[in-house]
């Protein structure tokens, strides 16, 4: 019952949010560059690339610095694709650890605001949270 109570206040949070984003989520999400900080021109200087797999199950993405997640430096993550909608991607991080409430393993739902903006959604947060917006980077600048 819980899984299903998140499943609907992530709907109702998807609903209120002012979309413009497009119908090919992971087109987008390849298209370029993405980061939390963006330069006044539009480029970033620390940034992640998201790249699906050649068997379409998940999205490499790379870091083009180190980052620390848990204590351990990592330069790349791989997420397992659940679901892909006209407007979010639902992920599983592989080897991810964090359970909610019920000790389910936690997933995440990267939703697009507009074309240049997404931010991440964990499915144990309750209705309305949600990571700061990550941008597109403007590299040719």
């Amino acid at each position: 019952m819980s899984g299903e109570v998140t499943v609907r206040c992530l709907a109702f949070f998807l609903l209120c949010l002012p979309f413009g984003a497009t119908a090919d989520p992971v087109g987008l999400l390849q298209s370029a560059p993405w980061s939390s900080e963006r330069e006044p021109d539009g480029s970033c200087k620390d940034f992640n690339t998201y790249q699906l797999t050649p068997d379409e199950k998940s999205i490499e993405v790379t870091f083009s610095k180190p980052v620390v997640v848990r204590g351990i430096e990592k330069t790349q993550a791989t997420y397992r694709v659940l679901d892909v909608k006209e407007r979010w991607l639902d992920l599983f991080l592989e080897g991810e650890t964090w359970e909610d409430n019920a000790g389910q393993l936690v997933w995440w739902r990267l939703a697009f605001l507009d074309d240049a903006r997404f931010v991440w959604i964990r499915s144990d947060w309750e209705a309305g949270r949600s990571t700061s917006p990550r941008y597109r980077c403007n590299m040719s600048s």
